[in-house]
């Protein structure tokens, strides 16, 4: 059997930017490492500590509160009240301070490292992992929901009335786009096609080419991934992707309704982890792997132990706030125990 539970012990995550701070400039950057805390809670702290308005503390991730994580945040130096040094302070250590000309912004991460630490127990062994297997379906995870995991359902989608807000609208986007991966991954499994609109691993923009032998090389290598739709209004879409929003009610048009918040945007169906390794313990295994910026250590980890359960409802994926378990069935496979 192997078990896992996230918490700061088990779950650890290291943000890689996508550039490195300059030394020089009108904002301070720093280099964090947390125990416990959220993203948010932890800039609250910091807006405290330094006397700079909340609103001015960025960010280029977020990260979880259950997981021990080294982060970047950057505030403008003009604004402290009472500059920190590096050290310790509670429940947060700042690694390093530098500057740099402009704030991070979301979307600032080149990618994350992780090491997630899980237990096993009697002959429970990982085995080998092989390359095609580190390529994994790029579904956004339930952290990304909140307190609730919604399913890409109609009555989600825009409709007249009170504008909602963009997180909101940013978890409508992020449900569609589960929704349509799974529907695409059930119909027509790993196909690619001839009019996919290609991103780089890693990467934001997307382009289209003909589909010939190098770049299905290039795919099966995990240079470039198909992209998915973040549905809204101003995105190219294709007709297997039009297709989905009309099975739906939906056009692409009927997202006007929440103006410039819900312009969409694409994302990779697929993203791919490197440097994956995994180190035995006495008790157990560390899983050690680095993932683009946007992809879920938790969609990864169910890729590799129970894949199946990635074609369910979001509602009944792991919640590995809790401990979940996993043991082998008379095929080798490993099976979520209920």
């Amino acid at each position: 059997m192997i078990s896992f539970q996230q918490t700061p012990q088990t779950f650890f995550v290291e943000e890689v930017l996508a550039y490195e701070p300059s030394g020089v400039g009108d904002h301070v950057f720093a280099k964090i490492r947390k125990t416990g805390l959220s993203t948010f809670a932890l800039k609250r702290k910091l807006s405290e500590r330094l006397g700079v308005p909340l609103k001015d503390v960025s960010h280029a991730g977020k990260k979880d509160a259950a997981a021990t994580s080294v982060q970047w945040i950057s505030w403008p130096k003009k604004a402290e009240r009472a500059p920190l040094k590096e050290g310790m302070y509670e429940d947060f250590e700042i690694l390093s301070l530098s500057q740099h000309s402009h704030s991070l912004s979301p979307g600032h991460i080149r990618s994350n490292r992780f090491e997630l630490k899980l237990f096993s127990q009697g002959d429970a062994t990982f085995g080998e992992v092989d390359w095609e297997n580190t390529i994994f379906p790029n579904f956004f995870g339930t952290q990304r929901f909140g307190s609730t995991a919604p399913e890409w359902l109609p009555e989600m989608a825009p409709s007249k009335g009170r504008k909602p807000s963009k997180d909101h609208i940013s978890v409508v986007q992020a449900s569609l786009f589960n929704g349509f991966l799974q529907n695409r991954l059930r119909v027509f499994g790993k196909t690619i096609f001839e009019d996919e609109f290609w991103m780089h691993a890693g990467g934001k923009r997307f382009f289209q080419t003909p589909l010939d032998s190098v770049i299905q090389e290039r795919f099966l290598g995990g240079e470039i991934f198909p992209s998915g739709p973040i549905f809204g209004y101003k995105i190219p879409v294709s007709e297997m992707e039009e297709s989905f929003l009309q099975n739906l009610g939906l056009k692409i048009e009927t997202f006007r309704i929440w103006g410039k918040a819900a312009k969409g945007a694409r994302r990779p169906l697929f993203a791919r982890a490197d440097d994956f390794s995994i180190e035995p313990f006495d008790d157990g295994f560390w899983l050690r792997f680095g993932l683009p910026s946007g992809s879920y250590a938790t969609v990864f980890l169910i890729h590799l132990l129970s894949p199946s359960c990635l074609e369910r409802p979001l509602s009944s994926w792991p919640n590995f706030t809790n401990l979940v378990r996993w043991e082998r069935n008379s095929l080798g496979n490993f099976m979520e125990m209920a």
